[in-house]
């Protein structure tokens, strides 16, 4: 039987153009699929991003407001007339826009009869900052500034613990909580001397300091958002002058509200960083209700709410 002898280049058979088609269109299909989805994770991943942005931020200004908050007032006399006394002299140079401090919460104020909140957009705070010193001895401080009283403590901070004759910035300012009404730093013994001595005076009446009692500074806070940021001012530090200095960028708004029992409720409102041409958050957003600036909805946004009893 005879084989008939066939060229090998006639065994080949080429692609036709429909399945070139076909082909093509099947990649075109597959590529486009995968573009999508990488497309759409690299979309949820920014958005994600943005939102953790915008949530440490808003956490950031709460932790920050929250020590301060839990300290308000620690060892400070709470009636007004008490209060105001206990500090006469502090703002005698202040402009502190013709007011008085009367209460460690100064702002937002109280709710009226039959109101529920008392809101701002301000918080005015007078707090106590402790420290790792302690008292030693105990003793009556004099409320005669040329008659102070001498306590031993454990230890002295050289850079925050000022001596102040005047008493009008607050780097002069101690308490003790045992004692619950401030007193003023007249003399240090010394930071390098032993035992360790501060002598303090007092408005009003003489006040006990009880021994293994922690001191701790005093401080006028004012805590407001501004140009997009969180920003604080401590007002009766040595540099009064100063205006207030941000804390945490990409803060939109903070809300100030204090209930009739005494609870102190901050909500902030904070973006991310990347402005989209669209609206990318909705008007209504959850722990804030309505978004008044519209161009703030370009930005992703997260709205935070905490709340705390003001104890002392």
């Amino acid at each position: 039987m005879a084989v008939r002898n066939v060229p090998f280049f006639k065994k080949l058979r080429g692609f036709t153009f429909a399945e070139i088609l076909v082909a093509i269109l099947i990649m075109a299909i597959v590529a486009g699929s995968v573009l999508m989805l990488g497309y759409t994770y690299i979309k949820h991943f920014e958005q994600a991003n943005e939102i953790t942005i915008a949530k440490d931020r808003a956490t950031m200004v709460l932790t920050y407001l929250e020590k301060r908050i839990l300290l308000a007032g620690l060892g400070m006399p709470l009636q007004a007339e008490e209060f105001e006394a206990a500090f006469e002299g502090l703002w005698a140079h202040q402009d502190f826009q013709g007011n008085r401090w009367q209460r460690p919460l100064q702002e937002p104020e109280p709710p009226l009869l039959g109101e529920t909140y008392g809101e701002s957009e301000k918080l005015l705070v007078a707090y106590a900052v402790p420290t790792s010193i302690f008292s030693i001895s105990s003793g009556d401080v004099n409320n005669n500034d040329l008659n102070p009283t001498t306590i031993e403590v454990s230890d002295l901070d050289e850079e925050k613990l000022v001596e102040d004759l005047t008493g009008q910035t607050t780097n002069g300012w101690v308490v003790f909580p045992s004692a619950k009404w401030p007193f003023k730093a007249r003399k240090t013994s010394g930071y390098s001397s032993d035992p360790k001595t501060i002598t303090l005076s007092v408005n009003g009446k003489k006040r006990h300091v009880l021994a293994n009692d922690r001191l701790h500074y005093v401080r006028f806070m004012e805590a407001k958002v501004e140009d997009g940021s969180f920003k604080v001012k401590d007002l009766a530090i040595s540099n009064i002058k100063s205006g207030l200095q941000p804390i945490v960028e990409g803060v939109l708004d903070c809300r100030f509200r204090l209930d009739k029992n005494g609870v102190l409720t901050v909500s902030v409102l904070a973006r991310g960083n990347k402005k989209y041409s669209a609206f990318v958050s909705p008007v209504n957003m959850p722990d804030w209700d309505v978004v008044e600036d519209s161009e703030w909805r370009k930005y992703h946004l997260v709205a935070l709410t905490r709340g705390w009893r003001v104890r002392n």
